[in-house]
Formats: C-alpha cells, sequence, structure tokens
C-alpha cells in the first residue's frame, strides 16, 4: 500500500479507480504459486478527496495505491525489494498515462 499526496488533480479520476493487468490468471499464478508481485499488477486508487476536498490541501490530493501481493513468505523479502516494487507500479500508472511520479510531495508505506 502507498500512501501519496500529489499535487494536481488529474480530471479523468474519481473516487474509486480500478487498473486490471491484461492477464489476471498469471497474476494469481505470481501470487499464490511463486509467492511473488506480479510484473504488471491490478492496481486499485482510492482518491478520497475526490468525494472530500477537506482530506487533502487546494490543488493537491491524498491517494491510496494498493496490489494485489503474496503473504509474507519466504519468497520475497520486501525489505530488500519495496523501492523497486513501488517504482514498478509507478511506472505501470505511468503506462496508463497517469505519471505522478514528479508530482508527488509526501508518501508513506
Amino acid at each position: 500500500m502507498l500512501y501519496l499526496w500529489i499535487e494536481g488533480e488529474p480530471p479523468q479520476l474519481a473516487h474509486h479507480n480500478l487498473f486490471f493487468t491484461d492477464n489476471y490468471r498469471a497474476e494469481f499464478d505470481s501470487i499464490f504459486r511463486q509467492g511473488v508481485p506480479y510484473d504488471d499488477p491490478t492496481i486499485y486508487v482510492a482518491i478520497t478527496s475526490r468525494s472530500d476536498p477537506e482530506h487533502a490541501p487546494p490543488g493537491c490530493e491524498n491517494w491510496y495505491v494498493m496490489t494485489n501481493v503474496p503473504q509474507i513468505g519466504p519468497g520475497w523479502d520486501w525489505e530488500r525489494e519495496s523501492d523497486a516494487y513501488r517504482d514498478r507500479v509507478l511506472a505501470r500508472l505511468a503506462g496508463l498515462g497517469l505519471d505522478i511520479r514528479e508530482e508527488i510531495r509526501a508518501e508513506q508505506r
């Protein structure tokens, strides 16, 4: 889960946004059989400031970015891999036309 505070308000988004992977079966195989996050994950973005503008300063939005991932186990070291996975998720959003990497003003994981 990424908690992001971004500057700007992309007009094409709503309070709830879901971006499916092209291969949901492969995503679940990666997660449940291999125990690793999928390279092209399904991404859910909630922007509560779309429904209540007081959740973010004027001109900004609060983004909750969530993906399907495996439970903690031996197949994936989150301590070592979390930065790379974060970058992968943000790159996937950029590929969908939502490149917010330069607009992130605060972040928490």
